[in-house]
Protein backbone atom coordinates (compact mmCIF):
# COMPACT_ATOMS: atom_id res chain seq x y z
CA UNK A 1 0.00 0.00 0.00
CA UNK A 2 1.32 3.44 -0.87
CA UNK A 3 1.64 6.27 1.61
CA UNK A 4 -1.25 8.62 2.19
CA UNK A 5 0.27 11.37 0.14
CA UNK A 6 -0.49 9.28 -2.92
CA UNK A 7 -3.82 7.91 -1.53
CA UNK A 8 -4.94 5.33 1.00
CA UNK A 9 -6.02 1.83 0.14
CA UNK A 10 -9.73 1.11 0.07
CA UNK A 11 -9.53 -1.91 2.30
CA UNK A 12 -8.56 0.15 5.36
CA UNK A 13 -12.05 1.49 5.81
CA UNK A 14 -14.42 -1.08 4.31
CA UNK A 15 -15.51 -2.32 7.72
CA UNK A 16 -15.97 1.22 9.01
CA UNK A 17 -17.96 2.20 5.95
CA UNK A 18 -20.11 -0.91 6.26
CA UNK A 19 -20.98 0.05 9.82
CA UNK A 20 -21.87 3.55 8.72
CA UNK A 21 -24.03 2.27 5.88
CA UNK A 22 -25.87 0.00 8.29
CA UNK A 23 -26.63 2.93 10.54
CA UNK A 24 -27.51 5.24 7.62
CA UNK A 25 -25.28 7.83 9.19
CA UNK A 26 -21.85 8.38 10.71
CA UNK A 27 -20.54 6.22 13.53
CA UNK A 28 -21.37 7.69 16.93
CA UNK A 29 -19.70 5.23 19.26
CA UNK A 30 -16.89 6.49 21.45
CA UNK A 31 -13.64 4.62 21.90
CA UNK A 32 -12.59 3.31 25.29
CA UNK A 33 -10.47 6.41 25.75
CA UNK A 34 -9.64 9.50 23.73
CA UNK A 35 -6.99 9.09 21.08
CA UNK A 36 -4.49 11.73 19.99
CA UNK A 37 -6.24 15.03 19.51
CA UNK A 38 -9.62 13.72 20.66
CA UNK A 39 -11.66 15.45 23.34
CA UNK A 40 -11.77 13.70 26.68
CA UNK A 41 -15.10 12.95 28.33
CA UNK A 42 -16.35 15.62 30.72
CA UNK A 43 -18.22 14.26 33.77
CA UNK A 44 -21.95 14.29 33.17
CA UNK A 45 -21.54 14.78 29.44
CA UNK A 46 -21.37 12.32 26.53
CA UNK A 47 -18.05 10.93 25.48
CA UNK A 48 -16.44 12.34 22.36
CA UNK A 49 -17.04 10.15 19.33
CA UNK A 50 -14.21 8.45 17.54
CA UNK A 51 -13.16 10.38 14.47
CA UNK A 52 -14.21 8.41 11.37
CA UNK A 53 -11.37 7.58 8.99
CA UNK A 54 -10.44 9.85 6.16
CA UNK A 55 -11.99 9.07 2.82
CA UNK A 56 -10.20 6.23 1.16
CA UNK A 57 -10.12 4.93 -2.38
CA UNK A 58 -8.19 2.43 -4.51
CA UNK A 59 -4.54 3.40 -4.66
CA UNK A 60 -3.24 0.96 -7.26
CA UNK A 61 -5.79 0.52 -10.06
CA UNK A 62 -5.79 -2.58 -12.20
CA UNK A 63 -3.30 -2.08 -15.09
CA UNK A 64 -6.04 -3.09 -17.50
CA UNK A 65 -8.36 -0.33 -16.25
CA UNK A 66 -9.83 2.24 -18.63
CA UNK A 67 -9.99 5.71 -17.07
CA UNK A 68 -12.47 8.48 -17.74
CA UNK A 69 -10.88 11.50 -19.42
CA UNK A 70 -13.00 13.91 -17.39
CA UNK A 71 -14.32 13.79 -13.80
CA UNK A 72 -16.94 16.18 -12.46
CA UNK A 73 -16.61 16.92 -8.74
CA UNK A 74 -19.23 18.75 -6.66
CA UNK A 75 -17.57 20.94 -4.06
CA UNK A 76 -18.77 21.25 -0.50
CA UNK A 77 -21.03 24.14 0.50
CA UNK A 78 -18.33 26.75 -0.14
CA UNK A 79 -18.05 28.46 -3.50
CA UNK A 80 -14.70 29.62 -4.87
CA UNK A 81 -14.68 33.32 -5.67
CA UNK A 82 -10.95 33.84 -6.27
CA UNK A 83 -7.91 31.75 -7.16
CA UNK A 84 -5.47 34.10 -5.50
CA UNK A 85 -3.70 32.81 -2.36
CA UNK A 86 -2.92 36.41 -1.38
CA UNK A 87 -6.60 37.40 -1.24
CA UNK A 88 -8.39 37.51 2.14
CA UNK A 89 -11.36 35.83 0.41
CA UNK A 90 -9.28 32.72 -0.36
CA UNK A 91 -9.77 30.94 2.93
CA UNK A 92 -12.24 28.10 2.43
CA UNK A 93 -11.65 24.42 1.78
CA UNK A 94 -12.24 24.07 -2.01
CA UNK A 95 -10.12 27.16 -2.63
CA UNK A 96 -7.26 25.44 -0.84
CA UNK A 97 -7.91 22.21 -2.78
CA UNK A 98 -7.56 24.29 -5.94
CA UNK A 99 -4.24 25.71 -4.83
CA UNK A 100 -2.92 22.16 -4.36
CA UNK A 101 -3.86 21.39 -7.96
CA UNK A 102 -2.28 24.55 -9.40
CA UNK A 103 0.67 25.52 -7.20
CA UNK A 104 3.45 23.40 -5.80
CA UNK A 105 4.88 24.28 -2.41
CA UNK A 106 8.46 24.00 -1.24
CA UNK A 107 7.45 20.98 0.85
CA UNK A 108 4.40 18.96 1.77
CA UNK A 109 3.27 17.25 4.96
CA UNK A 110 3.02 13.46 4.89
CA UNK A 111 -0.09 12.78 6.98
CA UNK A 112 0.96 9.16 7.58
CA UNK A 113 4.18 10.12 9.34
CA UNK A 114 3.56 13.83 10.08
CA UNK A 115 6.94 14.49 8.47
CA UNK A 116 7.72 17.03 5.79
CA UNK A 117 8.53 15.62 2.37
CA UNK A 118 10.18 17.27 -0.64
CA UNK A 119 8.29 19.11 -3.33
CA UNK A 120 9.93 22.09 -5.07
CA UNK A 121 12.61 21.94 -2.39
CA UNK A 122 14.72 18.80 -2.28
CA UNK A 123 16.42 19.64 1.03
CA UNK A 124 16.24 22.22 3.80
CA UNK A 125 18.15 23.02 6.95
CA UNK A 126 18.23 25.42 9.87
CA UNK A 127 20.29 25.65 13.03
CA UNK A 128 18.26 28.24 14.87
CA UNK A 129 14.76 28.25 13.29
CA UNK A 130 15.39 31.80 12.16
CA UNK A 131 17.61 31.33 9.12
CA UNK A 132 16.61 28.57 6.69
CA UNK A 133 18.44 27.32 3.60
CA UNK A 134 16.54 25.53 0.83
CA UNK A 135 17.93 23.48 -2.04
CA UNK A 136 15.54 23.53 -4.99
CA UNK A 137 14.76 21.37 -8.00
CA UNK A 138 16.27 22.42 -11.33
CA UNK A 139 13.79 20.64 -13.64
CA UNK A 140 10.53 22.48 -12.95
CA UNK A 141 8.64 24.70 -15.40
CA UNK A 142 5.68 26.98 -14.74
CA UNK A 143 2.48 26.60 -16.75
CA UNK A 144 3.53 29.59 -18.88
CA UNK A 145 6.87 28.01 -19.78
CA UNK A 146 9.06 29.96 -17.34
CA UNK A 147 11.71 27.90 -15.60
CA UNK A 148 11.37 27.75 -11.82
CA UNK A 149 14.36 29.11 -9.88
CA UNK A 150 15.19 30.44 -6.43
CA UNK A 151 14.24 33.91 -7.65
CA UNK A 152 10.61 32.75 -7.84
CA UNK A 153 10.68 31.96 -4.12
CA UNK A 154 12.05 35.45 -3.47
CA UNK A 155 9.39 36.93 -5.75
CA UNK A 156 6.66 35.08 -3.84
CA UNK A 157 7.92 36.56 -0.56
CA UNK A 158 7.84 40.04 -2.09
CA UNK A 159 4.36 39.55 -3.56
CA UNK A 160 3.09 38.40 -0.17
CA UNK A 161 4.44 41.59 1.39
CA UNK A 162 2.93 43.81 -1.28
CA UNK A 163 -0.45 42.15 -1.80
CA UNK A 164 -1.09 39.65 0.98
CA UNK A 165 -2.38 41.71 3.90
CA UNK A 166 -5.09 39.80 5.74
CA UNK A 167 -4.70 36.65 3.64
CA UNK A 168 -3.62 33.12 4.51
CA UNK A 169 -0.87 33.16 1.92
CA UNK A 170 0.41 36.50 3.15
CA UNK A 171 0.49 35.30 6.75
CA UNK A 172 2.53 32.21 5.88
CA UNK A 173 5.30 34.30 4.29
CA UNK A 174 5.01 37.28 6.67
CA UNK A 175 7.75 36.11 9.09
CA UNK A 176 10.38 36.35 6.31
CA UNK A 177 12.42 39.50 6.93
CA UNK A 178 15.01 39.02 4.20
CA UNK A 179 16.18 36.56 1.59
CA UNK A 180 19.41 35.75 -0.18
CA UNK A 181 19.27 34.12 -3.61
CA UNK A 182 22.55 32.23 -3.60
CA UNK A 183 22.06 30.65 -7.03
CA UNK A 184 19.22 29.27 -9.14
CA UNK A 185 18.74 26.27 -6.86
CA UNK A 186 19.62 27.69 -3.44
CA UNK A 187 17.90 30.36 -1.36
CA UNK A 188 18.32 31.50 2.22
CA UNK A 189 15.34 32.92 4.11
CA UNK A 190 15.86 34.87 7.33
CA UNK A 191 12.90 35.46 9.60
CA UNK A 192 12.27 38.41 11.88
CA UNK A 193 12.56 36.04 14.83
CA UNK A 194 12.60 32.38 15.74
CA UNK A 195 9.55 30.56 14.27
CA UNK A 196 9.36 26.86 14.94
CA UNK A 197 6.17 26.61 12.88
CA UNK A 198 7.72 27.98 9.68
CA UNK A 199 7.91 24.59 7.95
CA UNK A 200 4.22 24.08 8.65
CA UNK A 201 3.55 27.44 7.00
CA UNK A 202 5.41 26.43 3.86
CA UNK A 203 3.50 23.14 3.58
CA UNK A 204 0.09 24.84 3.52
CA UNK A 205 -1.84 25.06 0.22
CA UNK A 206 -1.82 28.87 0.13
CA UNK A 207 1.99 28.91 0.39
CA UNK A 208 2.48 27.80 -3.22
CA UNK A 209 5.17 29.45 -5.32
CA UNK A 210 3.86 32.19 -7.62
CA UNK A 211 5.01 33.55 -10.98
CA UNK A 212 5.59 37.28 -10.70
CA UNK A 213 5.86 37.89 -14.44
CA UNK A 214 2.43 36.33 -15.00
CA UNK A 215 0.85 38.35 -12.18
CA UNK A 216 2.30 41.64 -13.43
CA UNK A 217 0.95 40.87 -16.91
CA UNK A 218 -2.53 39.94 -15.63
CA UNK A 219 -3.50 40.84 -12.07
CA UNK A 220 -6.23 38.16 -11.96
CA UNK A 221 -5.22 35.28 -14.21
CA UNK A 222 -1.56 35.61 -13.32
CA UNK A 223 -2.31 34.00 -9.97
CA UNK A 224 -3.54 30.93 -11.85
CA UNK A 225 -0.02 30.23 -13.16
CA UNK A 226 1.84 27.69 -11.07
CA UNK A 227 4.03 24.64 -11.41
CA UNK A 228 1.34 22.18 -10.33
CA UNK A 229 -0.07 18.97 -11.75
CA UNK A 230 -2.99 20.86 -13.29
CA UNK A 231 -3.42 24.26 -14.90
CA UNK A 232 -6.62 26.28 -14.99
CA UNK A 233 -8.51 25.68 -18.23
CA UNK A 234 -11.53 27.77 -17.28
CA UNK A 235 -12.69 29.51 -14.11
CA UNK A 236 -16.12 31.03 -13.58
CA UNK A 237 -16.05 32.54 -10.06
CA UNK A 238 -18.61 31.05 -7.68
CA UNK A 239 -19.54 28.47 -10.31
CA UNK A 240 -16.81 26.05 -11.46
CA UNK A 241 -13.11 25.53 -12.13
CA UNK A 242 -11.97 23.26 -14.94
CA UNK A 243 -8.47 21.91 -14.37
CA UNK A 244 -6.41 20.58 -17.28
CA UNK A 245 -3.63 18.04 -16.75
CA UNK A 246 -0.11 19.43 -16.98
CA UNK A 247 1.57 16.87 -19.23
CA UNK A 248 4.95 18.43 -18.44
CA UNK A 249 4.53 17.99 -14.70
CA UNK A 250 7.86 17.32 -13.05
CA UNK A 251 6.70 14.97 -10.27
CA UNK A 252 6.67 11.53 -11.91
CA UNK A 253 5.97 9.91 -8.53
CA UNK A 254 2.40 11.18 -8.87
CA UNK A 255 -0.06 9.21 -10.99
CA UNK A 256 -1.84 12.02 -12.82
CA UNK A 257 -4.36 9.90 -14.67
CA UNK A 258 -7.26 12.22 -15.49
CA UNK A 259 -7.05 14.72 -18.33
CA UNK A 260 -9.60 17.18 -16.95
CA UNK A 261 -11.24 17.65 -13.55
CA UNK A 262 -14.08 20.10 -12.96
CA UNK A 263 -14.62 21.35 -9.43
CA UNK A 264 -18.21 22.58 -9.45
CA UNK A 265 -20.37 24.58 -7.05
CA UNK A 266 -23.98 23.44 -7.11
CA UNK A 267 -25.98 25.65 -4.73
CA UNK A 268 -29.15 23.56 -4.59
CA UNK A 269 -28.92 20.41 -2.47
CA UNK A 270 -31.52 18.62 -4.61
CA UNK A 271 -29.56 19.43 -7.77
CA UNK A 272 -26.45 17.82 -6.28
CA UNK A 273 -28.37 14.62 -5.63
CA UNK A 274 -29.82 14.60 -9.15
CA UNK A 275 -26.39 15.13 -10.74
CA UNK A 276 -24.96 12.15 -8.87
CA UNK A 277 -27.98 9.96 -9.67
CA UNK A 278 -27.73 10.79 -13.36
CA UNK A 279 -23.97 10.27 -13.48
CA UNK A 280 -23.35 13.92 -14.42
CA UNK A 281 -20.98 14.17 -11.43
CA UNK A 282 -18.91 11.32 -10.05
CA UNK A 283 -17.74 12.69 -6.69
CA UNK A 284 -19.63 14.94 -4.29
CA UNK A 285 -18.43 16.68 -1.16
CA UNK A 286 -21.78 18.42 -0.69
CA UNK A 287 -24.60 15.89 -0.89
CA UNK A 288 -27.41 16.52 1.57
CA UNK A 289 -27.29 14.32 4.65
CA UNK A 290 -30.98 13.63 4.13
CA UNK A 291 -30.26 12.18 0.67
CA UNK A 292 -27.25 10.01 1.53
CA UNK A 293 -29.41 6.97 2.46
CA UNK A 294 -30.59 6.92 -1.17
CA UNK A 295 -27.04 6.18 -2.25
CA UNK A 296 -26.18 3.94 0.69
CA UNK A 297 -29.01 1.70 -0.54
CA UNK A 298 -27.07 1.20 -3.82
CA UNK A 299 -23.69 -0.19 -2.72
CA UNK A 300 -23.20 -1.64 -6.19
CA UNK A 301 -23.10 1.92 -7.59
CA UNK A 302 -21.93 4.22 -4.81
CA UNK A 303 -19.76 4.51 -1.73
CA UNK A 304 -20.29 7.00 1.10
CA UNK A 305 -17.17 7.92 3.09
CA UNK A 306 -17.24 9.89 6.37
CA UNK A 307 -14.80 12.67 7.11
CA UNK A 308 -14.84 14.52 10.44
CA UNK A 309 -13.91 18.12 9.81
CA UNK A 310 -10.95 19.26 11.88
CA UNK A 311 -12.23 22.83 11.93
CA UNK A 312 -14.27 24.19 14.84
CA UNK A 313 -17.73 25.07 13.51
CA UNK A 314 -19.52 27.69 15.51
CA UNK A 315 -20.38 31.23 16.46
CA UNK A 316 -18.01 34.19 16.52
CA UNK A 317 -18.70 37.47 18.29
CA UNK A 318 -17.72 40.93 17.10
CA UNK A 319 -15.65 41.99 20.09
CA UNK A 320 -15.77 45.63 18.97
CA UNK A 321 -19.55 45.79 19.15
CA UNK A 322 -20.96 47.24 22.41
CA UNK A 323 -23.49 44.39 22.73
CA UNK A 324 -21.40 41.34 21.85
CA UNK A 325 -18.29 42.90 23.35
CA UNK A 326 -20.02 42.45 26.73
CA UNK A 327 -18.86 39.22 28.38
CA UNK A 328 -22.21 38.78 30.15
CA UNK A 329 -24.03 38.86 26.81
CA UNK A 330 -21.68 36.24 25.36
CA UNK A 331 -22.23 34.04 28.41
CA UNK A 332 -25.99 34.42 27.98
CA UNK A 333 -25.73 33.24 24.37
CA UNK A 334 -23.47 30.33 25.36
CA UNK A 335 -25.89 29.07 28.00
CA UNK A 336 -28.90 29.54 25.68
CA UNK A 337 -27.42 27.23 23.05
CA UNK A 338 -28.69 23.69 22.71
CA UNK A 339 -25.83 22.44 20.56
CA UNK A 340 -27.37 19.07 19.80
CA UNK A 341 -30.47 20.73 18.36
CA UNK A 342 -28.38 23.15 16.29
CA UNK A 343 -26.24 20.28 14.98
CA UNK A 344 -29.36 18.28 14.08
CA UNK A 345 -30.95 21.23 12.30
CA UNK A 346 -27.72 22.06 10.46
CA UNK A 347 -26.71 18.63 9.21
CA UNK A 348 -28.98 15.92 10.61
CA UNK A 349 -26.97 12.99 12.04
CA UNK A 350 -23.86 14.14 10.14
CA UNK A 351 -22.88 16.59 12.87
CA UNK A 352 -22.10 16.24 16.57
CA UNK A 353 -22.99 18.92 19.10
CA UNK A 354 -19.77 19.84 20.91
CA UNK A 355 -20.45 19.30 24.60
CA UNK A 356 -17.12 17.59 25.13
CA UNK A 357 -14.85 20.50 26.10
CA UNK A 358 -14.93 24.27 26.12
CA UNK A 359 -11.78 24.76 24.10
CA UNK A 360 -11.63 26.32 20.64
CA UNK A 361 -9.32 23.91 18.87
CA UNK A 362 -9.10 21.59 15.91
CA UNK A 363 -10.48 18.08 16.35
CA UNK A 364 -7.10 16.50 15.56
CA UNK A 365 -4.77 19.48 16.13
CA UNK A 366 -1.78 18.83 18.37
CA UNK A 367 -1.84 19.97 22.03
CA UNK A 368 -5.62 20.03 22.39
CA UNK A 369 -6.67 20.92 25.96
CA UNK A 370 -9.39 18.44 26.86
CA UNK A 371 -9.75 19.57 30.48
CA UNK A 372 -11.61 22.83 29.81
CA UNK A 373 -15.26 22.34 30.82
CA UNK A 374 -17.94 23.10 28.26
CA UNK A 375 -20.54 25.76 29.03
CA UNK A 376 -23.79 23.85 29.72
CA UNK A 377 -27.17 24.54 28.15
CA UNK A 378 -29.05 26.28 30.99
CA UNK A 379 -31.81 28.79 30.21
CA UNK A 380 -32.03 30.07 33.78
CA UNK A 381 -28.33 30.94 33.80
CA UNK A 382 -28.68 32.40 30.32
CA UNK A 383 -31.38 34.80 31.53
CA UNK A 384 -29.30 35.78 34.57
CA UNK A 385 -26.30 36.68 32.42
CA UNK A 386 -28.53 38.53 29.95
CA UNK A 387 -30.05 40.59 32.78
CA UNK A 388 -26.53 41.53 33.91
CA UNK A 389 -25.52 42.58 30.39
CA UNK A 390 -26.03 45.90 28.63
CA UNK A 391 -28.53 44.39 26.19
CA UNK A 392 -31.78 46.36 25.97
CA UNK A 393 -33.80 44.45 23.41
CA UNK A 394 -31.98 45.68 20.30
CA UNK A 395 -32.06 43.54 17.18
CA UNK A 396 -28.77 41.73 16.72
CA UNK A 397 -27.55 40.13 13.52
CA UNK A 398 -26.26 36.60 12.96
CA UNK A 399 -24.50 36.43 9.58
CA UNK A 400 -23.92 33.11 7.81
CA UNK A 401 -23.08 31.60 4.45
CA UNK A 402 -23.50 28.05 3.07
CA UNK A 403 -26.68 26.13 3.83
CA UNK A 404 -25.29 24.23 6.85
CA UNK A 405 -24.36 27.38 8.71
CA UNK A 406 -27.49 29.25 7.64
CA UNK A 407 -29.60 26.46 9.12
CA UNK A 408 -27.48 26.55 12.28
CA UNK A 409 -27.92 30.31 12.56
CA UNK A 410 -31.68 29.95 12.16
CA UNK A 411 -31.81 27.32 14.92
CA UNK A 412 -29.76 29.60 17.17
CA UNK A 413 -32.09 32.51 16.36
CA UNK A 414 -35.02 30.57 17.83
CA UNK A 415 -33.03 29.54 20.90
CA UNK A 416 -32.00 33.13 21.61
CA UNK A 417 -35.62 34.24 21.32
CA UNK A 418 -36.42 31.90 24.24
CA UNK A 419 -34.36 34.11 26.58
CA UNK A 420 -35.44 37.43 25.06
CA UNK A 421 -32.72 38.15 22.51
CA UNK A 422 -34.12 39.57 19.28
CA UNK A 423 -31.94 38.22 16.47
CA UNK A 424 -32.17 38.11 12.70
CA UNK A 425 -30.20 35.98 10.24
CA UNK A 426 -28.34 37.66 7.35
CA UNK A 427 -27.55 35.23 4.52
CA UNK A 428 -24.50 35.55 2.25
CA UNK A 429 -22.49 33.55 -0.22
CA UNK A 430 -19.00 32.63 1.00
CA UNK A 431 -17.02 35.45 -0.71
CA UNK A 432 -19.66 37.97 0.33
CA UNK A 433 -19.45 36.86 3.95
CA UNK A 434 -15.64 36.97 3.90
CA UNK A 435 -15.72 40.55 2.64
CA UNK A 436 -18.41 41.44 5.17
CA UNK A 437 -16.49 40.01 8.12
CA UNK A 438 -13.34 41.95 7.30
CA UNK A 439 -15.19 45.22 7.93
CA UNK A 440 -15.34 45.99 11.69
CA UNK A 441 -18.25 48.34 11.00
CA UNK A 442 -20.31 45.78 9.08
CA UNK A 443 -23.09 45.84 11.66
CA UNK A 444 -23.05 42.11 12.31
CA UNK A 445 -22.71 41.20 15.96
CA UNK A 446 -22.35 37.45 15.41
CA UNK A 447 -21.24 35.21 12.54
CA UNK A 448 -21.78 31.47 12.21
CA UNK A 449 -18.81 29.99 10.36
CA UNK A 450 -15.87 27.63 10.78
CA UNK A 451 -12.36 28.64 11.70
CA UNK A 452 -9.52 26.85 9.94
CA UNK A 453 -7.08 24.91 12.11
CA UNK A 454 -4.59 22.53 10.59
CA UNK A 455 -2.61 19.85 12.41
CA UNK A 456 -0.16 22.40 13.81
CA UNK A 457 -0.99 24.22 17.02
CA UNK A 458 0.63 27.28 15.46
CA UNK A 459 -2.49 27.77 13.29
CA UNK A 460 -4.10 29.11 16.48
CA UNK A 461 -2.08 32.27 15.90
CA UNK A 462 -3.89 33.25 12.70
CA UNK A 463 -7.21 33.10 14.54
CA UNK A 464 -6.56 35.05 17.72
CA UNK A 465 -3.70 37.47 17.13
CA UNK A 466 -4.78 41.02 16.21
CA UNK A 467 -4.83 41.41 12.43
CA UNK A 468 -4.59 37.67 11.87
CA UNK A 469 -6.15 36.47 8.60
CA UNK A 470 -8.86 34.57 10.49
CA UNK A 471 -9.36 36.97 13.39
CA UNK A 472 -12.81 38.04 12.21
CA UNK A 473 -13.82 38.51 15.84
CA UNK A 474 -11.49 41.54 16.20
CA UNK A 475 -10.20 39.78 19.28
CA UNK A 476 -7.36 41.58 21.06
CA UNK A 477 -6.12 40.23 24.36
CA UNK A 478 -2.58 41.56 25.04
CA UNK A 479 -1.78 38.56 27.23
CA UNK A 480 -2.72 36.16 24.43
CA UNK A 481 -0.75 38.21 21.88
CA UNK A 482 2.36 38.15 24.08
CA UNK A 483 2.03 34.41 24.69
CA UNK A 484 1.60 33.72 20.96
CA UNK A 485 4.80 35.62 20.27
CA UNK A 486 6.57 33.66 22.99
CA UNK A 487 5.39 30.22 21.89
CA UNK A 488 6.58 30.83 18.34
CA UNK A 489 10.16 30.76 19.66
CA UNK A 490 9.91 27.73 21.94
CA UNK A 491 11.97 24.82 20.66
CA UNK A 492 11.02 22.44 23.47
CA UNK A 493 7.81 20.54 22.63
CA UNK A 494 6.67 20.07 26.24
CA UNK A 495 7.12 23.78 26.91
CA UNK A 496 5.11 24.61 23.79
CA UNK A 497 2.36 22.22 24.83
CA UNK A 498 2.01 23.79 28.28
CA UNK A 499 1.89 27.24 26.70
CA UNK A 500 -0.84 26.27 24.25
CA UNK A 501 -2.82 24.57 27.02
CA UNK A 502 -2.87 27.82 28.96
CA UNK A 503 -3.68 29.86 25.84
CA UNK A 504 -6.75 27.72 25.27
CA UNK A 505 -7.91 28.32 28.83
CA UNK A 506 -7.59 32.11 28.49
CA UNK A 507 -9.44 32.27 25.18
CA UNK A 508 -12.17 29.94 26.49
CA UNK A 509 -12.72 32.35 29.40
CA UNK A 510 -12.96 35.33 27.04
CA UNK A 511 -15.40 33.51 24.67
CA UNK A 512 -14.76 35.34 21.38
CA UNK A 513 -15.97 32.15 19.65
CA UNK A 514 -18.11 29.18 20.68
CA UNK A 515 -17.54 25.83 19.03
CA UNK A 516 -21.07 24.54 18.43
CA UNK A 517 -20.64 21.29 16.52
CA UNK A 518 -18.29 19.05 14.61
CA UNK A 519 -19.30 18.48 11.03
CA UNK A 520 -19.04 14.97 9.60
CA UNK A 521 -19.15 15.15 5.84
CA UNK A 522 -20.61 12.21 3.98
CA UNK A 523 -18.50 12.18 0.83
CA UNK A 524 -20.31 10.45 -2.01
CA UNK A 525 -18.37 8.65 -4.74
CA UNK A 526 -19.44 6.62 -7.74
CA UNK A 527 -17.93 3.15 -7.71
CA UNK A 528 -14.70 3.32 -9.68
CA UNK A 529 -13.56 6.61 -8.17
CA UNK A 530 -10.12 6.40 -6.60
CA UNK A 531 -6.88 8.23 -5.93
CA UNK A 532 -8.40 10.77 -3.53
CA UNK A 533 -6.37 11.95 -0.58
CA UNK A 534 -8.27 13.35 2.41
CA UNK A 535 -6.22 13.98 5.55
CA UNK A 536 -7.53 14.89 9.00
CA UNK A 537 -6.93 18.50 7.97
CA UNK A 538 -9.87 18.84 5.56
CA UNK A 539 -8.34 21.97 4.04
CA UNK A 540 -5.84 19.76 2.22
CA UNK A 541 -8.00 17.39 0.16
CA UNK A 542 -5.74 16.24 -2.66
CA UNK A 543 -7.43 15.57 -6.01
CA UNK A 544 -4.28 15.43 -8.13
CA UNK A 545 -4.32 11.63 -8.46
CA UNK A 546 -8.10 11.35 -8.77
CA UNK A 547 -9.27 8.74 -11.30
CA UNK A 548 -12.50 7.10 -12.41
CA UNK A 549 -12.46 3.56 -13.80
CA UNK A 550 -15.10 3.15 -16.50
CA UNK A 551 -14.11 -0.28 -17.80
CA UNK A 552 -11.32 -2.77 -18.38
CA UNK A 553 -9.38 -3.95 -21.41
Amino acid sequence: MRKFRRSIALVISLLMVAAIVAACGPANQAPAGPGPGQPAQTPGQPAAPAAPPAMVAPAAPDPTAIFAEHIDVIKDNNNVGVLNPLSPAANNSPTNWSFIMIHDRLMELDFDTLEFVPSLATAWETEDYQTFTFTLRDDVVFHNGDRFTAQDVANTVELARELGAGSQGGSFWAPVESFNVINDTTIELTLSGVRVDFYFNLAMPAAGILNRRAIEADAERGFWVGTGAYSVGEFVPNDFIRFVRNDDYWNTDKNILTEQITLRFVPEMSARTIRMQRGESQLSFGTSAEDLPLFQAEPENFEVYPLTFNNPQGLSFNMNDPITGDHNFRMAVAHAMDKDVIALMAASEWAIGDYFTGTIWGYNTEFRNNSIPAIPHDLDLAREFLAASNYNGEEVEIAAAIITNIRAAQALQHQLAAIGINARVAEFDSPGLNAYMIDPNSGSQMVFFNIVMNMSSASFRNIFIPGGPQNRMFYNNPVVTEMLDEVATMLDASEREAHFMRLQEIVAEDIPFINVFWRINGILAANGIGGVGLPPDNQQADLRELFYIIGYN
